[in-house]
């Protein structure tokens, strides 16, 4: 919601100013709900709810927690991971926050929206090389650093991927090898969602991007507008 009511002022100066706009991903969510005007986006988190569900989850367990959230939402159970104990808490989290919803207006600039797609047995390659490079630039050394500060596994930043598999290696349990391997394979799962997200996205033009004259496709395209 933050991030629409921002790009949504940011959107409305230059449509006044007679300007075009680029608008850049982040996440898939966010650029969807921002294109297809999601009405029911609530504000920013109550803390007071925030904590007193934070303590329940620590009181009573996951487990109950769910079994709310159910009684309130069955359509949860669809769409929810349920065993995600940060996830049920957001979702019990909404269904608890009685503020009214907010709604996304965009003023009536003639969209495109593009996406970037690649042959498979490429981005597969493109992975590995990329985690490979990160960990001979000082990956391990950054994640060492982080443990050494106290924070690891558990913390929300080592749900990033690596962060616990390099954590495994510097604690002893697997070996570099094994981490990076884990890590690649992560990577391509996460990839694999990311195209299933966008075989979804409304209104998405497909841009090859093997393709040398992508560019002049994608500048053409706009230009068509």
């Amino acid at each position: 919601a933050e991030f629409c009511m921002r790009a949504q002022k940011e959107l409305d100066d230059l449509y006044r100013a007679n300007r075009s706009a680029i608008v850049v991903g982040g996440t898939g969510l966010y650029i969807r709900a921002l294109f297809e005007e999601y009405g029911d986006l609530k504000p920013a988190p109550d803390a007071e709810l925030r904590s007193h569900l934070t303590e329940r989850l620590r009181t009573e367990g996951l487990d109950a927690l769910v079994a709310e959230l159910l009684s309130r939402e069955p359509q949860s159970k669809e769409t929810v991971d349920l065993k995600n104990p940060v996830r049920v808490t957001r979702a019990l989290e909404r269904t608890l926050d009685r503020r009214p919803s907010i709604k996304v207006a965009l003023p009536p600039f003639r969209r495109m929206k593009l996406g970037l797609s690649a042959d498979i047995s490429v981005l597969n390659e493109r992975i590995e090389a990329r985690t490979r490079s990160m960990v001979q630039n000082g990956w391990v050394q950054e994640v060492k650093r982080l443990l050494d500060e106290g924070y690891g596994p558990g913390d929300p930043g080592f749900e990033a991927i690596g962060y616990t598999e390099l954590a495994r290696y510097l604690e002893g349990r697997t070996d570099l090898e094994g981490a990076v391997a884990t890590t690649i394979a992560e990577t391509r799962r996460y990839a694999k969602r990311q195209r299933t997200w966008l075989r979804s996205e409304p209104n998405l033009t497909d841009l090859d991007s093997n393709d040398p004259d992508m560019v002049s496709v994608a500048v053409g395209l706009i230009e068509s507008l």
